[in-house]
């Protein structure tokens, strides 16, 4: 019995901090900057959590239109 209490437990903490992180729409303004113009826009991307948006918020990627070598997302609100 005690051993099955325990084990309960356990699970019950585990399961607690395996929680998932919930996904949400984004609201963000996206920068293509190289050989050309800069281009701004606003852009809404979705199904992603808090942790993806940290992840690409404010940290330059290589493009791949032509013309650009980076582009950026910034200023990410969750919707």
């Amino acid at each position: 019995m005690r051993k099955a209490l325990i084990l309960a437990s356990a699970v019950g903490i585990l399961t607690i901090s395996c929680k998932k992180e919930e996904e949400h729409c984004w609201s963000c303004t996206y920068t293509f900057s190289g050989q050309k113009p800069d281009r701004t826009g606003d852009t809404v991307l979705c199904h992603l959590t808090k942790t993806d948006i940290e992840l690409r918020d404010n940290i330059k990627l290589d493009a791949t239109a032509a013309g650009y070598d980076t582009w950026i997302l910034t200023n990410c609100q969750q919707q």
